[in-house]
């Protein structure tokens, strides 16, 4: 059982890349999502969904809570 865990604080962009670092880091670690955007509070805090934009495309890079 891991004691690290990653907080998130900001909108969506912010949740989005410390949930991805947080799914990765040591095979998963839990993550506080604090949003502080009234988008962040109604979309991209909710569903579990993290996804990162890449050179290729948009949310090409991500996983699932």
């Amino acid at each position: 059982m891991f004691s690290d865990f990653l907080v998130a604080l900001g909108g969506g962009i912010p949740g989005d890349v410390t949930g991805f670092c947080a799914a990765v880091y040591l095979r998963g670690v839990e993550y506080v999502q604090i949003p502080t955007t009234l988008l962040a509070h109604i979309d991209s805090s909710v569903g579990g969904k993290t996804a990162v934009n890449i050179d290729g495309g948009k949310n090409l890079v991500g996983c699932f809570w």
